[in-house]
């Protein structure tokens, strides 16, 4: 062989030596790149479990500090019902009511709080686990009946402030439907009015009234899950105003004495809402009461003294 060409296949050799050098190179930085990945992503993953472990350990305290508070107004019922059958009024849970609805109302707002941050911590991480999204949206609801619970307990058992000024009673239903009218429209509810043209005015708080008058519509509306009438008629009578509101609806257990406080057969129900509605109206030195027929449906008649007559008192 020529020396021209042993030059050759060595220079040749050489060069592809060196191209198996460089690719080697390449292929350890390539490798150790990867372990490192793999380093960060495995700290990442054990860094974003730990955070999970210590988020669902905080949901399941807050859930027992949810259960811990139900509980409590659990004993409140039971309390109320039995000072109930010794014939002792609402009043007596008043001392007590502002303390307590101030320290369960805290705490429903901080496991609320709690609840809110974690499900903002996991939409940022990423962590779009179902189950743990459902749960925390399970606990929020719960805490949001807790909240509306402690609320009507607060209106029934605290004194309340009553504004009383000149007030057409045909306005305050108008202002009703008005406000309520696709409530009622898309549960299959017709409305009827019926009122007398010369009803007198009537010294009122008109937001208690609203109030009232709304919360026996919404018990109406719920007694007619399939559609019915509800009717309200106005007429005055020996210096009193009279409001009958009736529903199409299945009626009112015998047995279930409704202005009782806690005396429901709704079970997500406060079993206030009429006791409350029977408050306002004796606020105003009126009278509620009902007339209810199974099948046929029910009827409240509220009393009230026209304006100039046998005022309201306050409480």
């Amino acid at each position: 062989m020529a020396a021209g060409e042993v030059w050759q296949v060595n220079h040749g050799l050489r060069e592809a030596i060196l191209s198996l050098q460089r690719r080697s190179e390449e292929h350890a930085k390539i490798e150790q790149e990867l372990r490192t990945r793999e380093t960060y992503f495995q700290r990442r993953c054990e860094d974003l479990e730990r955070c999970l472990d210590e988020r669902t350990r905080q949901l399941e305290e807050e859930i027992k500090s949810r259960k811990a508070a139900e509980e409590m107004l659990r004993n409140v019922k039971k309390d109320a019902e039995k000072k109930q059958q010794d014939n002792k009024t609402p009043s007596t849970l008043r001392p007590t009511a502002t303390l307590f609805a101030h320290e369960v109302a805290n705490s429903l707002n901080g496991i609320l709080a709690c609840l809110q941050l974690l499900d903002l911590k996991a939409q940022d991480q990423g962590l779009g686990d179902p189950e743990l999204k459902s749960l925390v949206g399970s606990a929020t609801e719960e805490i949001k009946r807790l909240g509306s619970l402690l609320k009507d307990f607060r209106a029934f058992a605290q004194p309340q402030n009553y504004d009383f000024e000149p007030t057409d009673l045909r306005k305050i239903i108008d202002e009703i439907i008005a406000e309520d009218r696709l409530l009622y429209e898309s549960n299959g509810v017709r409305l009827k009015c019926e009122f007398s043209d010369t009803l007198l005015p009537m010294m009122l708080d008109q937001e208690k009234i609203k109030q009232a008058i709304l919360s026996i519509c919404q018990n109406a509306v719920e007694a007619m899950p399939s559609g019915g009438v509800l009717t309200f008629r106005g007429y005055q009578s020996e210096g009193r105003i009279f409001l009958e509101i009736s529903d199409t609806g299945g009626g009112i257990p015998k047995d279930l004495e409704v202005f009782e406080p806690f005396r429901t057969t709704k079970p997500l129900s406060s079993g206030l809402g009429l006791p409350i509605v029977s408050q306002i109206i004796s606020a105003h030195k009126g009278t509620i009461d009902y007339a209810s027929a199974a099948g046929k449906g029910t009827t409240f008649k509220i009393a009230l003294p026209a304006a100039g007559r046998e005022g309201p008192i306050r409480l």
